[in-house]
């Protein structure tokens, strides 16, 4: 299977595990160790307006001043991610590590971890048009489903052979198209060209669902019906772009002692999310 991955990943630039990454049990976990834990009323908590938040008020006072479901996004801290059960048990696994290897050439860097809610009903935002990432000169991301999406809403849409000039150029001249076609802005509209409609994938599955993307390629998620809840780990080959926009500082490895193996390799990839200090 990990063959097939690297090379849907490097041919497609995304590839969906055909297997749940988290058992049931363990999405359940998570769920409830993140519900207990404050959220900041943004993507991320960078852009936040710093205030912690409560999904499950613990009384009334909590409840009168807490409403994080008047945003759209609910984030949580880097230092919540890495404490919840599974998570990082995941990003580091053997699976995870060896795809993001293959794909990067080279041992990766874990620039990014982080976890948010989109809430159901909400209107369209920037995450909802189309998008490439540009975080690093090569970069993967592992996208882990906490909540069940389908095709009714919150799915991730991508435009699979988008993610590199080469991969692009040479599927839309099999298109007769021009190379040149403008998506190489932030924003692009797709769905204007034939290529699009042969080569748009909807990621969907059930809670502990997982795939590995390239967010270079053309990407958007839908606005979902239901409160949707997602991971996120970004590898990459330093601290890109988000790293330093996000303002991610390493936690302690307090946390995770004993949940995960420590070694240089282990070290190295998780530097700029886990201080090698503690």
């Amino acid at each position: 299977a990990t063959s097939r991955y690297i090379e849907s990943l490097n041919d497609e630039g995304l590839v969906q595990f055909e297997a749940p990454l988290l058992s049931t049990t363990q999405v359940e976990e998570v769920r409830e160790f993140l519900l207990q834990e404050p959220v900041f009323n943004a993507h991320v908590p960078a852009q936040s307006d710093g205030k912690k938040r409560y999904l499950q008020p613990k009384n009334l006072l909590d409840r009168l001043r807490s409403n994080p479901r008047k945003y759209p996004f609910a984030s949580y801290s880097l230092s919540s991610v890495v404490a919840c059960p599974h998570l990082l048990e995941a990003v580091l696994s053997d699976q995870a590590i060896q795809l993001a290897h293959n794909y990067l050439g080279c041992l990766p860097t874990l620039f990014s971890l982080h976890s948010w809610w989109t809430f159901g009903g909400v209107e369209s935002t920037t995450t909802h048009s189309w998008h490439r990432d540009p975080d690093d000169y090569k970069f993967c991301v592992l996208f882990i489903f906490l909540t069940d999406v389908d095709h009714t809403g919150g799915q991730h849409v991508f435009v699979r052979h988008s993610h590199t000039r080469e991969t692009m150029e040479a599927r839309l001249k099999s298109y007769g198209g021009s190379p040149d076609f403008p998506w190489k802005d932030h924003t692009c509209h797709p769905e204007e060209h034939p290529f699009y409609a042969a080569h748009k994938l909807d990621c969907v599955g059930q809670a502990g669902t997982a795939f590995f993307a390239d967010t270079y390629a053309i990407h958007k998620a839908i606005p979902p019906k239901n409160d949707r809840l997602v991971a996120w780990a970004r590898y990459g080959l330093h601290a890109g772009r988000s790293y330093v926009a996000d303002k991610t500082k390493p936690v302690s490895w307090n946390p995770v002692k004993g949940r995960i193996k420590r070694n240089e390799e282990i070290e190295h990839i998780t530097r700029l999310i886990l201080s090698p200090r503690t």
